[in-house]
């Protein structure tokens, strides 16, 4: 017998199918770690012996971690959407690298060896601007690269 152009034999297999990967990702999500242990961040916290003690730069430190950790929230949550990473990945890949910006920003804000943290950042385009000579009121022109796709110029 046949029920919509499909015959028996071929929805019991799909069923079986379906049964087979349902119990996998039921497995899967019984074993996976909590959210919380399954991102592992790119930044490092600046060590402990390299803080300033402005009360300002430590403020300032910790709000930029703050925005760092809702953005990092938001993409989770956005990544969770298998169709919103498939139509937005590249927008998502932008989300991650502004969330290790901040990150990078907040530990130089609150190191006291400012230059020292500038070296430590692994991200070389990041590195770049901040050790830029062109003076604090010349031009910081951000080219479209992969790490800054949506730059305007």
């Amino acid at each position: 017998m046949k029920l919509f152009g499909i015959s028996a034999r071929a929805q019991a297999a799909e069923q079986t199918a379906q049964a087979r990967v349902d119990s996998i990702v039921s497995a899967a999500r019984r074993h996976a770690a909590p959210r919380a242990e399954r991102r592992q961040l790119r930044v490092a916290p600046a060590p402990e012996t390299d803080r300033t003690s402005a009360p300002l730069d430590l403020r300032i430190e910790q709000e930029l971690q703050f925005a760092r950790r809702l953005i990092e929230g938001l993409g989770d949550t956005l990544s969770d959407d298998p169709i919103l990473v498939h139509r937005h990945g590249t927008a998502l890949q932008t989300i991650d690298v502004l969330m290790q910006t901040l990150g990078h920003l907040a530990n130089v804000v609150g190191a006291s060896d400012r230059e020292g943290a500038v070296e430590r950042i692994g991200m070389h385009e990041l590195k770049a601007r901040l050790r830029r000579s062109d003076g604090p009121t010349g031009p910081a022109v951000l080219n479209r690269t992969d790490a800054n796709p949506f730059s305007r110029h």
